[in-house]
């Protein structure tokens, strides 16, 4: 399923930008965490398509759950318990499930989260619990679009593996569009394959992940961190006059230089 804008007034700028499914796109930018709040619009049905349908007031409610935005919780200050929390989601969001608590439950076990107590208070969990439990939240809706706000965020290596793992199996089983939006440059770089850059509300850089990130000229130009793979490949070259793929795993990058030098 693709999500786009066209024409959408955002911050005093005409917004045109377009999310295809089957891969993982990710959005970084000086205020991104301002443009994250387009994806509130959805619920306004101003100049958003669903594959190519402009949401208005007669489809709204057959798109709205097919999309799952929530702020990443450690942005958030909520008093409830895991279960309350996300029981008043179902309820606000008139999601139609059979059982409530096991849905919560599965959604938990999908998140890497198996163990956690559904009695918890959210405040007393740690920074890569509540990131975690954010993904879960996502998942409730079973969408077709998935905006994950700091998907990364307080994550160790091992989990971000497994969230990895989940949203290519979305991708590739069930054709999911997975939207990122984080400044963690060196994350996106590897596991996103389409990236909007954006400025000033525009969109000023967009394109193949990999290609996007080559140009260092425009993302210094815009202050955006130039990952640390591509400083390094870029070092190599500069010093050992050697080509290297700008690839994404470093270890690919260690068998890419060992292949040349």
């Amino acid at each position: 399923m693709e999500i786009a804008f066209k024409n959408y007034k955002f911050k005093k700028e005409n917004l045109n930008i377009s999310f295809k499914e089957n891969t993982i796109i990710g959005i970084t930018g000086n205020n991104y965490n301002d443009f994250i709040n387009i994806f509130n619009i959805i619920n306004k049905y101003t100049n958003v398509y669903i594959d190519g349908v402009k949401l208005n007031n007669k489809n709204l409610y057959f798109y709205k759950n097919k999309i799952s935005y929530h702020k990443n919780l450690n942005k958030m200050n909520i008093n409830l318990s895991i279960k309350d929390y996300l029981l008043s989601i179902i309820i606000m969001n008139d999601i139609k499930l059979k059982d409530n608590i096991k849905k919560i439950k599965d959604s938990l076990i999908i998140a890497n989260l198996k163990d956690l107590d559904i009695n918890t208070n959210i405040n007393d969990l740690s920074t890569s619990e509540k990131t975690l439990l954010t993904l879960s939240i996502n998942l409730i809706y079973n969408p077709a679009i998935l905006i994950l706000d700091d998907i990364y965020l307080g994550l160790d290596l091992n989990n971000i593996k497994k969230i990895n793992l989940l949203l290519n199996k979305l991708i590739d089983n069930y054709h999911k569009t997975v939207i990122i939006v984080s400044d963690d440059q060196n994350r996106l770089y590897k596991y996103t394959k389409y990236m909007y850059f954006i400025d000033n509300n525009k969109v000023v850089l967009e394109g193949n992940t990999k290609d996007t990130y080559k140009k260092i000229n425009v993302l210094n130009k815009y202050n955006f961190k130039v990952p640390d793979s591509v400083v390094f490949i870029n070092k190599v070259h500069k010093k050992k006059n050697v080509d290297l793929d700008y690839l994404q795993d470093i270890r690919d990058i260690m068998k890419d230089i060992y292949k040349h030098v």
